[in-house]
């Protein structure tokens, strides 16, 4: 990701409506799939947004390989714990974490199966992961150029990622779907940035409208989507 990237991940994931409606929507299948007062890794933590919310009631570690990442992410709450790491090289131990989280990371990796490996490598056997990754090649925009994402996929090379890295898939779907028409026409014209900033009324509406989107799609399956979500559980070692 570029230098200033994360200077903007920064200043807009807490309050913004696409990252604030993200969180809620991981919160909610952690809450589905996943137990309170887990070990939980969080690879590609960036600015730490994740980790703070999980951390109050669980055992957080954040990786990241941006050094000035893990200094937001400092920043942000200095009690975090924090490990610089590339996620195609995790080295924090084989069966150690009851849930992984990977939002919106394993796009920006050379070789996205080995990442899922080493994320199986260090879940417990039973253990699960929560996956984000932007959907569709035909989306490719300015801002997948500014957050210098590897690429884009389709549900179909999620599941069989999944699949072949040692998972069962518990759930998986398109999510930010309803706003689809939207996202082409900004994809379209968009030349300058990775995220919109929006006013407070704008924001507020986005938020209703993505968080009832990110509420649909955990119950009804949706053709198309502008990301895709996933989770998994680890039933052998890839």
């Amino acid at each position: 990701m570029q230098s200033h990237e994360y200077k903007v991940m920064y200043e807009l994931e807490e309050k913004h409506a696409w990252f604030k409606v993200k969180r809620e929507m991981i919160k909610d299948l952690f809450n589905k799939y996943c137990k309170p007062g887990s070990k939980i890794l969080d690879v590609g933590c960036g600015t730490g947004v994740i980790c703070k919310m999980f951390s109050a009631e669980n055992d957080v570690v954040g990786l990241d390989i941006s050094e000035e990442a893990l200094r937001y992410a400092k920043k942000r709450d200095k009690n975090l714990r924090l490990v610089q790491g590339d996620a195609q090289k995790i080295s924090l131990g084989k069966s150690r974490f009851d849930v992984v989280i990977a939002s919106d990371v394993i796009e920006h990796v050379d070789d996205d199966y080995k990442a899922m490996r080493y994320i199986n490598r260090s879940l417990k056997p039973g253990g699960r992961v929560i996956i984000t990754v932007p959907a569709f090649e035909f989306l490719w925009g300015k801002d997948d150029d500014m957050l210098e994402h590897k690429r884009r996929y389709t549900k179909k090379q999620v599941r069989r990622m999944l699949l072949l890295t040692g998972f069962k898939i518990n759930f998986i779907n398109y999510w930010d779907a309803l706003p689809f028409p939207i996202a082409i026409i900004y994809k379209l014209i968009n030349k300058e940035q990775s995220v919109i900033k929006f006013n407070k009324l704008i924001n507020f509406l986005a938020y209703a409208g993505w968080r009832l989107d990110s509420k649909i799609i955990q119950h009804v399956p949706v053709p198309l989507g502008v990301s895709i979500v996933a989770v998994a559980t680890k039933i052998n070692n890839a």
